[in-house]
């Protein structure tokens, strides 16, 4: 199994891309997020709804957004319908299982992925005349 790609943030803090500075140029059209998550689509059933809600809820801050609403609503069903076999009796299938696992982990839902998992928690303060001078000062390097 491959490396997961190190996120953008992490190799800047890191100041990867001082040492690369191909890696900064190769991420430069980088989609940002337009919004958070948001409320569940209209198409779900009452029980998805609250799920979507519930587990929404204990998303880490900054992890999902607008762009992740159909990964998060195939999640969503996905514990729907494991919820609902457990309830009566069905064997659960493995593939499903697996496929839930998968998505709590990339949404950083699992004690070992909160750790891997880094997101922007801070709101832009474009038009805040105090964001300039509270901002850390970009490193310098001595010679």
């Amino acid at each position: 199994m491959s490396r997961p790609r190190t996120p953008t943030q992490i190799l800047q803090a890191n100041g990867s891309f001082l040492r690369h500075p191909e890696r900064k140029r190769a991420r430069e059209g980088e989609p940002k997020p337009n919004a958070p998550l948001g409320d569940p689509p209209p198409e779900l059933d009452r029980e998805q709804k609250a799920v979507w809600r519930k587990v929404a809820a204990k998303i880490p801050l900054g992890v999902a957004s607008d762009c992740d609403e159909v990964a998060f609503e195939i999640l969503v069903c996905l514990i729907v319908g494991f919820r609902q076999r457990r309830t009566q009796n069905v064997p659960q299938v493995v593939g499903e299982i697996a496929q839930i696992n998968k998505l709590l982990t990339q949404f950083g839902m699992t004690p070992a992925d909160r750790s891997r998992v880094h997101a922007e928690t801070t709101v832009e303060t474009k038009d805040d005349p105090w964001a300039q001078f509270l901002s850390p000062l970009p490193r310098t390097s001595s010679t």
